[in-house]
């Protein structure tokens, strides 16, 4: 197999080796004449020894495409049957150069499959793990080789059981190196981005990895365990695409958590194209009213002026970073405290900031009556939040209730707040949380909590 820069991506000095070896003898060892047909095992041999140039010949000819495409799923489903795993790694490497060097190419998948069902045996690589030497290098070539198939088919296949298999599996792996970090699976993450964001441009692996409607928090967590420059460039273009659809947009634009993330990124990160990505994924997101006010709350207005002043490289940046904030100017106004309360509490996550201080509550506690105290039994509902800080604050939150409003001690004990704060102090929380769950307490329980020691 032809190697080097006529692949179309630079490749590491390991993959180079893997796709320098001479595999015609391996070809006869495993007696594939027999296992493939006469056509595929000619295709094999023909493109194996060829040079770069006469490979893309055979694959780009409208004719021969799909036959090379075929080639590749009979051999795939080979190797996978009969676990050859080195030659499997080889075969996956080989056929992701092809498709990286030019996407098109994926379309001649459709036109091979016999049962509708293209993408039968990159699935069956998708869930490998049994293999033991190699398999997270199967898995990713197999996951950017599906995700270049997907994308040459933008609305929907009939293969709706493969597809569903995809999408778990993008949304197991998020929810996996959400928790694991370190430059030991940086290559795996970064294929696993990679073909994130491929196959988002298929619309049905769209709706199926946001219907369940954790996509957002899934992303939100993924991103934030991220240093890699790619790895944060690629999870950008993967929410982009999501931004650009406007019926589907407000899967991403109503979470707290992904919106201050992104923020963070363009306030931290150290280059231009990660700003650039998710600046533009928030301006797509602009017309989606509570993240433009979200936008607002955690701080991008400021941090765009600051922005506005620096010197960069991409002039391009510069004036994006302008219409944003041209587009943001219409949200800047003066919201009275309430007001801003009301707007955070939609957002089901708290932080600690002016709407939380001892100075709010003494001017404010009367407004928590209205519509029967709604606004105090959402702050118990948000003590049973997945996210500390928004504990910790709802907490705080009911405590100065209890302590300032008339009535409000009994009042917390009817709405079920005092049990949930019992709860989580006896629960396996942080010391924060409970820290916070026991200031409440005492405030619920004892009138002069300030005095105790």
């Amino acid at each position: 197999m032809a190697s080097g820069s006529l692949l179309g991506f630079d490749l590491t000095p390991e993959q180079e080796e893997i796709l320098s070896k001479d595999n015609k003898q391996i070809w006869n060892k495993l007696n594939l004449r027999g296992k493939i047909s006469v056509e595929d095992y000619e295709m094999l041999t023909d493109m194996d020894q060829a040079p770069a140039a006469d490979q893309s010949a055979h694959f780009d000819d409208e004719m021969e495409g799909p036959a090379v495409a075929k080639m590749f799923v009979n051999l795939l489903a080979e190797l996978k049957t009969n676990e050859y795993e080195r030659q499997l790694r080889y075969v996956s490497l080989w056929l992701r150069t092809l498709l990286v060097h030019k996407p098109d190419r994926g379309r001649h998948f459709y036109q091979a499959s016999e049962d509708g069902e293209p993408f039968r045996v990159f699935v069956k690589m998708l869930f490998i793990q049994q293999m033991g030497e190699f398999p997270r290098e199967i898995m990713a070539n197999a996951a950017v080789c599906t995700s270049i198939i997907l994308q040459n088919e933008p609305e929907y296949t009939d293969d709706e059981k493969h597809l569903n298999a995809i999408a778990q599996w993008f949304e197991t792996n998020l929810k996996k190196f959400s928790r694991q970090k370190g430059t030991k699976y940086e290559s795996f993450v970064e294929s696993l981005t990679l073909a994130l964001k491929n196959s988002l441009k298929n619309r049905r692996i769209m709706e199926i990895l946001c219907a369940e409607g954790s996509f957002a928090n899934n992303m939100f967590n993924f991103i934030s365990a991220q240093s890699n420059i790619q790895i944060l460039y690629y999870s950008g273009f993967a929410l982009l695409l999501i931004a650009l659809k406007n019926d589907m947009k407000q899967h991403i634009g109503s979470h707290a958590n992904l919106c201050k993330a992104m923020i963070t990124l363009i306030s931290s990160a150290k280059k231009e194209k990660v700003q650039r990505i998710y600046l533009t994924v928030i301006e797509r997101l602009l017309d989606v009213t509570i993240f433009s006010e979200m936008c607002v709350m955690y701080g991008l207005f400021p941090l765009l002026e600051r922005l506005s002043e620096a010197n960069f490289k991409d002039e391009d940046l510069k004036q994006l970073v302008n219409d944003v904030a041209d587009r943001l100017r219409p949200y800047i106004r003066v919201m009275s405290s309430m007001e801003r309360y009301r707007k955070e509490l939609t957002t089901k996550t708290l932080e600690w900031g002016p709407v939380h201080t001892e100075m709010f509550w003494k001017k404010n506690f009367m407004y928590f009556e209205e519509n029967e105290f709604r606004l105090i039994k959402e702050l118990k509902e948000l003590l049973d939040s997945q996210d500390e800080t928004t504990k910790c604050v709802a907490a705080h939150d009911i405590g100065e209730f209890a302590r300032l409003y008339p009535d409000g001690r009994r009042l917390v004990n009817v709405f079920g707040a005092k049990n949930k704060l019992f709860f989580l102090l006896q629960d396996d929380f942080s010391e924060e949380v409970k820290k916070q769950c026991l200031l409440a307490t005492q405030k619920i329980l004892v009138k002069n909590w300030q005095q105790i020691e």
